[in-house]
């Protein structure tokens, strides 16, 4: 396209003054598709470029040579150095110019029109979705290579605050790959981080490669939905022509910001890591892990699958997966019982986007050091506590524990509750005191969860989700071989060089039985989860060939414990039945006492592996026989369950 029509189809609410929709048309079909229908902001505004020009050369603004393809392609501190006129033209959601875009430096905020997200974009550059904090901190922390508290990131900022509450640092830089004078340990982390981890934050789009990754950067990484495909269904005409030079892919689902934001746009982000976008849905994960010898140690051959299971089993890879890759049903022991459902709120129609609302995405001004601390939605913020039921603001709004506005929870004749973001839909929002107060005998709920004689209540100690947790995938065991000197297969995704070091990884294990309990920050009994379970190797080419310089080493922290890595997490498995007493005390006739030391991590012996010089590692132990952790947990202020509060619980027996 070198010239448009200089006639516009008709009206067009967004910008019916500008040379812009001469070319992208408005059709009568389409004029439900404006980007921003909550305020009259024309293309400009947003985009850039010049309105009053009639070709694209002169209403563009010119893409820089770096940009061979499209700019998602480009690595973030590419994106750094980019033109920033050509960016904001480009997605004016970028957090490098949403100042602009969005926020007070916008040259129409000083009519009034734009600039309503200024704060909002300040710390929206701080929150854990844009540092990437969390990432790096806790397989550098398991490798001795830093405290747990963030060291670095995706980009170099500093707090907005003066205080430095637990969980936040002042400032961070970004890591760029090992230094020169890095350890061997250093060397290998640094190496596999920035080549296969820094590809879901909001400071860049990610690859845009495959099924179930297409996805914006920035403000619009979010609040601008993608197919899974990440083709198009807009109805612009030259969006959806087929002879567009840019191509159908990738592109957003419409050119339309909006706030209800799907399960499936947060899951081409949180498909990985705690795997919570894939539990959340009642899908795991079912390739890549290795069967097992009658002593628990890996043999070469893949793990079985469930007997009874149907899979993702899309023709297209999703995520780079084959097809089968993803279980979306299974009932292994035949029982008519799904071993691995969905959480309830999933179920009942709630998306993330129900729950997480204010800093829990968009961050509050602190620098956290993981996602753990910036989250402030708890159980308790809609469904109240043993004693109380929730309770509004002087405002009239229910709040999260932040005491942000959780605005779609409300009131109407004595029942709670909460209108889903997505579907409009109303559901009640039952309170856990009402809930005992009906079942003042039901000997079970009023012992699980009520308060006794005493004034104790078990959920002053335990979390909600330990007890209501349906199940957890846990990954046990993985090896990362660097190969230094060699060519990499993968780009450094920080800096988008190819560097002269590539890196391989294969897993070992997965379970969806096993339930481990710890503490977390706010010192309840949380379910933990194995996290980086890290053997490393590394080779060194020389002139005489290839050089091993580790094989199958475990990290160790700076105190010299195993690096072997725990942390506090919700699976986000919600089940209404809860799991048995017996999971945490003892049966009468003390048969289950090894499942139970099992699950406050004494061990298994379940799932079994061997470092280079030949000792065995047992991947489920936390504790050793008196109690002791023999690892360090990551996360400041969690840890094991002490051992006399595991006494105390094991000495209690249940039917």
């Amino acid at each position: 396209m070198s010239q448009c029509d200089p006639e516009p189809p008709g009206p067009n609410p967004a910008d019916f003054e500008s040379s812009c929709v001469y070319c992208h048309q408005y059709t009568p079909e389409a004029l439900a598709e404006v980007a921003h229908p909550w305020a009259p902001l024309s293309c400009v505004d947003c985009h850039g470029g010049n309105r009053d020009a009639f070709t694209q050369e002169e209403a563009h603004i010119a893409k820089p040579q770096a940009v061979t393809s499209t700019y998602r392609h480009l690595a973030t501190e590419e994106l750094n150095n980019l033109n920033m006129d050509y960016l904001r033209f480009a997605n004016p959601g970028d957090l490098r110019v949403a100042e602009i875009s969005c926020g007070s430096k916008n040259p129409q905020s000083i009519v009034g029109v734009t600039g309503c997200h200024q704060g909002i974009v300040e710390t929206t550059q701080r929150s854990v979705m844009s540092t990437f904090t969390g990432h790096y901190n806790i397989p550098r922390f398991l490798a001795g290579l830093q405290g747990r508290e963030a060291a670095v990131g995706a980009v170099s900022l500093e707090s907005q605050t003066d205080d430095q509450p637990m969980g936040t640092v002042m400032s961070i830089e970004p890591l760029l790959g090992p230094e020169p004078d890095s350890s061997d340990v250093g060397f290998v982390m640094d190496t596999y981080l920035v080549q296969a981890c820094p590809k879901c934050h909001a400071n860049a789009p990610g690859p845009n490669d495959a099924y179930g990754n297409y996805r914006s950067s920035g403000c619009t990484s979010c609040h601008m939905v993608y197919n899974d495909d990440g083709i198009s269904r807009s109805l612009l005409q030259n969006i959806s022509n087929p002879n567009n030079t840019d191509g159908q892919s990738p592109h957003p689902q419409t050119h339309q910001l909006t706030s209800a934001i799907p399960v499936a746009q947060c899951v081409h982000c949180h498909y990985q890591g705690a795997r919570i976008g894939l539990m959340y849905q009642g899908k795991r994960e079912a390739g890549g892990f290795k069967a097992q010898d009658e002593d628990g140690f890996p043999i070469d051959e893949a793990a079985p699958r469930p007997n009874h299971a149907t899979y993702e089993g899309r023709a297209m890879f999703v995520n780079n997966r084959p097809s089968d890759f993803y279980i979306e049903y299974e009932d292994d022991d035949n029982d008519g019982l799904e071993d691995t459902p969905a959480d309830l709120h999933h179920t009942a129609g709630l998306v993330c986007a129900d729950c997480h609302i204010g800093s829990d995405v968009h961050g509050d001004g602190y620098l956290y050091s993981t996602g753990k601390f910036q989250a402030k939605i708890r159980c308790e913020s809609c469904h109240g506590t043993v004693r109380e039921t929730i309770q509004p603001n002087d405002e009239g709004f229910f709040t999260n524990s932040a005491g942000e506005p959780i605005k779609a929870l409300y009131e109407n004749e004595g029942k709670i509750y909460l209108r889903g973001k997505l579907s409009g839909k109303d559901h009640v929002v039952k309170q856990v005191k009402e809930s005992l107060d009906n079942y003042p005998t039901w000997t079970n709920l009023q012992n699980a969860m009520g308060v006794n004689e005493d004034g104790y209540s078990h959920t002053d100690d335990i979390e909600c989700h330990t007890c209501h947790t349906g199940w957890r995938q846990s990954c046990l065991g993985c090896h990362v071989t660097v190969g230094k000197g060699y060519r990499s297969r993968t780009p450094n995704y920080q800096t988008g060089t190819n560097e002269l070091n590539y890196f391989e990884g294969e897993r070992f294990f997965s379970s969806v039985k096993d339930i481990f309990l710890g503490m977390n920050h706010r010192g309840k009994i949380s379910t933990v989860c194995p996290s980086e379970q890290m053997f490393i190797s590394m080779k060194e080419k020389t002139d005489e060939g290839a050089a091993t310089v580790m094989d199958m080493q475990v990290r160790r922290t700076a105190t010299g414990k195993l690096g072997f890595g725990w942390q506090p997490n919700h699976p986000h498995t919600t089940q209404l039945v809860a799991q048995p007493c017996t999971l945490c005390h003892l049966k009468e006739d003390g048969s289950n006492e090894k499942a139970v030391k099992g699950v406050y991590g004494f061990g298994t012996g379940e799932f079994m592996l061997r470092d280079g010089e030949g000792q065995a590692y047992d991947l489920t132990q936390i504790l050793d026989e008196n109690g002791d952790p023999i690892v360090d947990f990551a996360h400041e202020g969690t840890g094991a369950v002490p051992p006399d509060v595991i006494q105390r619980a094991m000495e209690i027996t249940v039917p």
